[in-house]
């Protein structure tokens, strides 16, 4: 059984939409509340603990509806766990134009330079500031205008 419910997009819904993928449930809670005070619609995913095989749909089948509706992903997912580090790869693999914002820290960041290279960064730990400020630019770099809020 999935420790987790499975993730889905509010229904009402404005754009930019970012999806946060996040495990730590302190840290998504600031970071879910930081982006939703400034206008996104944000859906959380605890990476794949989420599903029952503990494994990321778009690393098992190529498709996950929520990194497919979203504008801008920000992967705030532990880099040590190859799990993680799967949904990455899978995000750039089968999303390859998705905005993607990866809290990085370069102490114990092993995922792979030239993927990370195709990313946003922000520095872990990531403040209210850095996150707003990283996916804004992630979003008006790749999609167009930010929302107002």
């Amino acid at each position: 059984m999935s420790r987790h419910p499975i993730p889905t997009w509010p229904d009402s819904t404005v754009s930019p939409k970012v999806l946060l993928e996040c495990e730590d449930a302190s840290i998504q809670d600031g970071a879910e509340r930081a982006l939703r005070d400034s206008g996104y619609t944000v859906a959380v995913c605890n990476g794949p603990a989420t599903r029952n095989s503990g494994r990321c749909p778009l690393v098992t089948d190529g498709r996950c509806r929520l990194v497919e509706e979203a504008d801008v992903v920000v992967h705030a997912l532990d880099a040590s766990r190859d799990e993680h580090c799967e949904v990455l790869s899978a995000m750039r693999q089968h999303q390859p134009d998705m905005p993607i914002v990866v809290e990085v820290s370069t102490a114990s960041d092993t995922r792979d330079s030239a993927l990370l290279a195709t990313t946003h960064h922000v520095r872990y730990p990531m403040t209210r500031e850095t996150l707003l400020a990283a996916v804004l630019t992630a979003t008006t770099h790749n999609s167009g205008p930010a929302p107002s809020g």
